[in-house]
């Protein structure tokens, strides 16, 4: 096994390095980088050469956090070049480090136990390690090793390359280390192929007068059908690659070519990529009527005055090219909002919270009021002239007219917002058919309705934490900490009359809580005993005796509890409060939780990550076998981590929403994307599924409630079925889009 690589910032030398010279004189063998033989960096070489080269051949990664850590330049691109090559990594806080040396050195220890010293990690190292190698003008001695005979290559191949072509497949090195890639692929090749010729060159002799005959009898045919079978592969590997590239770009012209697409194009491609391709064209924000300059609406739109005053805020274009300005009024906070290009032409909305601007080709439009990112309405349709706020026949819309003479109108959201807020980051679902959220605003404990809400204040000594609560599935009560100075109490509150039902002070600080099945006891994650529970009628706590980890968040799993540190390790406690699992760490670089949403059924935990860019996107994990099934989601070439996250009742599918307004919905066995929902134009505070499956409510940053319908998506997972739906799916378009595509001018 290759060597652990440590990542640590100079100013925190004193506390690191007596732990790595614990860790060497224990048996490991570090790296790090500290010049003179054997240690790291040799006198007399380029730094930043001799640690990239240090990390591809690295088989684990220690992480020493702190404030000089993050605000360090070359950590930060450690930390890139770690999650690039897939290292697997733990993350040790120094001044947890420099309180607990003893439980640093055992927690590295077990990492290296659970993680590093793994059959998959060894092929893991072995393959970049090796690429890097190759890459480097070198061609290390083990790849292909001095075997005899034909069967001894054979085992190689079988045996060693298919695990490492696995591998590589698995961890989709393309997309997350493209500059390692391409050797990896010139390795595998290269040793495939080097190890071919030796089994070939031991036989080609013998062969020689048959293969001349086979060739001469069978190339004719075999020419023909491998031609036809290329040609056929090649129209539907470009029909779907131009599918998928339009419809983000031009979904009416991805329309005319998944038109063209049949059963002969697609039958030697990927029908769920094309399948995937078509969901695409649903969620392409096409406009809601395309109005030509003949039509009398267009000359109504085309006159309208757009509005350049807001009661609320001030939109001005900045300078720097592709940024608009926004300024509160009332508070004077100014954000900056970005385009493509430099913004041409802006109109406020009648209540003036809505601001539609235009970039070039494309039309954004962004909720003033809100904390999410603008919403692409249209782009490369034609460059636009002007936009403005319009109605017709009672409807709200959004309108852009371009210079070729048409007019686009979108449908504007009818949720009305019942106070003006900002910043919800979090938030519960009740159960029951009408959704209702219940978040927390400063002191107020907010029950929110689709067109309404009402409000609980109650008189507290402290501060609410937040996202430290839970509610009770009935909805009839909420659970939060409540905090002041140092001191923190758990507080129960009913949501119906506002009475608090329980304040309990435990000895050790709660971290975040959650209610029973009954929803007559509190269960809390805590510093310094693990994990506690409060009798809600008689205030009795109840203290649990695991002080190894400081549990950060804690989900209720049928009658247990899952709980999660502050590094990622996760564990699994009974109603008595007794450890039943340690399962060790949910993803494969420890990092915290914002809160957990768990599958009982089927013993699944998927974790919320706070939103923005964390490189860890979303994580699912087995808990019964300790399974880590981490996937990332990329969004516009960038990594986004989700907000929220719900399972549907059945277990089928999981929903993730997402701090810039995009909902996810994934098919839960294999993790196909089913539904993506991209128009919400605020941050998802939190997310449910309707009772049947049909539906998905989500809380908005704002504190609105939207419905987002399901049931025109869904995943076929065998190969007929998929192909029939994908046929149902292009007539569907074919059907449903004509009348844009004969509004549009004629290509060229």
């Amino acid at each position: 096994m290759n060597h652990i690589f440590i990542s640590y910032s100079r100013k925190d030398a004193d506390i690191v390095f007596p732990i790595v010279d614990r860790l060497r004189a224990e048996g490991l063998n570090i790296w790090q980088d500290v010049s003179g033989a054997g240690t790291g960096i040799p006198f007399s070489t380029k730094w930043f050469d001799v640690i990239e080269e240090a990390m591809y051949l690295a088989g684990g990664a220690i992480v020493f956090h702190s404030e000089n850590w993050k605000a360090s330049v070359p950590c930060q691109n450690e930390y890139d070049l770690i999650m690039k090559c897939r290292i697997p990594g733990v993350v040790l806080e120094t001044d947890r480090v420099a309180a607990d040396p003893e439980d640093a050195v055992r927690r590295v220890h077990q990492f290296v136990k659970d993680m590093v010293d793994t059959e998959n990690n060894e092929i893991r190292t072995k393959l970049v390690s090796s690429a890097y190698e190759y890459r480097e003008g070198a061609k290390p001695a083990f790849l292909i090793p001095k075997t005899r005979g034909v069967l001894g290559f054979a085992d190689y191949v079988f045996f060693e390359l298919r695990p490492m072509r696995r591998i590589a497949a698995k961890d989709d090195y393309k997309n997350a280390n493209p500059e390692i890639y391409p050797f990896i692929k010139k390795y595998l090749r290269f040793a495939g192929v080097t190890a071919a010729v030796r089994i070939c060159s031991a036989v080609l002799i013998a062969l020689t007068v048959a293969a001349a005959v086979l060739m001469l009898l069978a190339v004719p045919k075999a020419y023909k059908e491998t031609a036809e079978g290329k040609r056929l592969s090649y129209i539907g590997l470009a029909a779907s690659e131009k599918i998928g590239q339009n419809a983000a770009a031009d979904p009416l012209k991805a329309i005319r070519l998944a038109q063209e697409v049949d059963e002969s194009t697609i039958k030697n491609d990927s029908y769920h990529t094309l399948y995937r391709n078509g969901q695409l064209l649903l969620n392409a924000n096409l406009p809601e009527r395309v109005i030509g300059a003949d039509d009398p609406v267009y000359e109504r739109i085309a006159s309208a005055e757009a509005i350049r005053e807001s009661p609320l805020f001030i939109a001005e274009f900045t300078k720097n090219a592709g940024c608009v300005a926004v300024t509160d009024r009332e508070t004077g906070i100014r954000r900056t909002v970005n385009a493509p290009c430099q913004p041409h032409a802006f109109s406020w909305s009648d209540d003036g919270e809505t601001l539609l601007y235009a970039a070039g080709t494309g039309v954004f439009a962004y909720d003033a009021c809100g904390m999410g990112d603008p919403v692409r309405l249209w782009e490369n349709f034609g460059q636009i002239e002007r936009v403005v706020f319009t109605a017709l026949d009672g409807v709200r819309f959004a309108a852009a007219v371009t210079k070729d003479g048409y007019a686009l109108l979108w449908r504007l959201p009818a949720h009305e917002r019942a106070v003006r807020r900002s910043g919800v980051n979090y938030g519960v679902f009740t159960e029951g058919d009408t959704p209702e959220a219940v978040f927390i605003d400063g002191k107020d404990i907010v029950i929110a309705r689709e067109n309404g809400e009402r409000i609980i204040t109650p008189t507290l000594d402290g501060t609410i934490q937040t996202p430290c609560y839970d509610v009770s599935a009935d909805g009839s009560r909420i659970a939060f900490i409540c905090k002041k100075d140092a001191e923190a109490e758990i507080v129960c509150v009913s949501l119906e009359t506002g009475e608090i039902l329980a304040e309990a002070h435990p000895s050790y600080t709660p971290t975040a809580v959650a209610f029973s099945a009954e929803a007559d006891e509190i269960c809390a994650s805590a510093q310094g005993c693990g994990i506690l529970k409060v009798n809600v009628a008689s205030g009795e706590i109840l203290y649990g005796s695991y002080d190894a980890m400081y549990f950060q968040n804690i989900a209720r799993y049928g009658e247990n509890w899952v709980l999660t540190d502050y590094a990622g390790f996760c564990c699994v406690f009974d109603g008595s409060l007794r450890m039943l699992k340690d399962c060790g760490a949910v993803n494969y670089l420890c990092v915290p939780f914002f809160s957990l949403t768990v599958d009982a059924e089927r013993g699944l935990l998927f974790t919320v990550n706070r939103g923005g860019a964390n490189n860890l996107g979303c994580t699912r994990f087995q808990l019964e076998t300790s399974e880590k099934n981490m996937f990332v989601i990329s969004e516009m070439q960038g990594v986004d981590s989700n907000t929220a996250a719900a399972v549907s009742a059945d277990g089928r599918y999981v929903a993730f929403g997402y701090p810039n307004g995009t909902v996810r919905v994934h098919e839960e066995a294999q993790m196909y994307l089913a539904f993506e929902f991209c128009g919400l134009g605020e941050s998802v505070a939190a997310i449910r599924f309707s009772d049947d499956g049909g539906e998905l409510y989500v809380l908005g940053g704002t504190g609105r409630i939207f419905r987002l319908k399901l049931s025109e998506y869904e995943i076929w997972n065998g190969e007929e079925t998929m192909r029939e739906n994908w046929r149902r799916l292009v007539n569907s378009l074919a059907q449903k889009k004509n009348d844009y595509i004969a509004g549009l001018p004629a290509e060229e």
